[in-house]
C-alpha cells in the first residue's frame, strides 16, 4: 500500500511528505487475550495513539483495544478457484471430453468468523452466499459474542463446470482460514475411448 506522511508547517497548514509503501499485516492482540476477546483484529498499518484519532484519511478506520487507538486501512482477503474438472484416478491430466455438472462445493475451515462465497455463472446473475459462523442449536452461538468456529460447510454451485467461477472473499476485520475444499457433481461422457 502506498502511504504518504502529512505534517504541519509553522502556519498550521498541511504539508505532504515523502511517500512510502507498507505490506504488513499485524495482529493487534496477543494469543493469551485471543480466547478472552474471541477474535483477532487486523489492520494494514502500524499506527497507534492513546487519544482517539480524528484526522482519518478517506477509507481509513480506527479501533480501540485496551485503551489504545489503532488506525489503518482495511483490506480484502480474496481467493478464486481454478476451473473445476474431472481427473481420473491415477492420471495427471484432466478429462475434458464429457460434461461435468457441479452440484456443490464443500469448504473445510478453521478459526473462521465470516466470509462470502461469490459464484459467477455464465448467463446468470452472480450469486453471493454469506457465511457468518453461526450454527443453529450450537451451544457456542450466543448473542453479543463474535463466533470463531471450525468445521465444514456446503455451498450450492448448480451449473456446468466450464461456466462457473467461484471466489471466496472476506472484507471484515475478522479472520477466515480455509483448510481444504472439494466439489460434488455428475460427470457424463457419451463417447467411449479405447486405448
Amino acid at each position: 500500500m502506498r502511504r504518504q506522511d502529512v505534517t504541519k508547517d509553522a502556519a498550521g497548514s498541511a504539508v505532504l511528505g515523502s511517500s512510502y509503501y507498507t505490506i504488513e499485516r499485524i495482529e493487534l492482540i496477543s494469543d493469551s487475550l485471543r480466547n478472552e476477546v474471541g477474535h483477532p483484529i487486523y489492520l494494514d498499518c502500524r499506527q497507534h495513539s492513546l487519544t482517539e484519532p480524528t484526522d482519518l484519511r478517506e477509507g481509513e478506520e480506527k479501533k480501540c483495544f485496551q485503551k489504545v487507538w489503532y488506525r489503518g486501512f482495511p483490506y480484502m482477503q480474496s481467493y478464486t478457484f481454478s476451473p473445476f474438472f474431472m481427473r481420473p484416478q491415477g492420471k495427471t491430466t484432466g478429462d475434458t471430453g464429457g460434461r461435468l455438472q457441479l452440484r456443490r462445493l464443500v469448504l473445510n475451515y478453521r478459526q473462521t468468523t465470516m466470509f462470502k462465497v461469490r459464484i459467477y455463472t455464465t448467463g446468470r446473475e452472480t450469486r453471493e452466499i454469506f457465511f457468518q459462523g453461526r450454527k443453529l442449536g450450537d451451544s457456542n452461538n450466543r448473542i453479543g459474542v463474535i463466533p470463531v468456529v471450525e468445521g465444514k460447510h456446503s455451498f450450492p454451485l448448480l451449473g456446468a463446470s466450464e461456466s462457473i467461477t467461484v471466489s471466496l472473499e472476506n472484507y471484515s476485520p475478522f479472520e477466515a482460514s480455509f483448510q481444504s475444499g472439494y466439489w460434488e457433481g455428475f460427470y457424463h461422457n457419451r463417447a467411449r475411448r479405447y486405448s
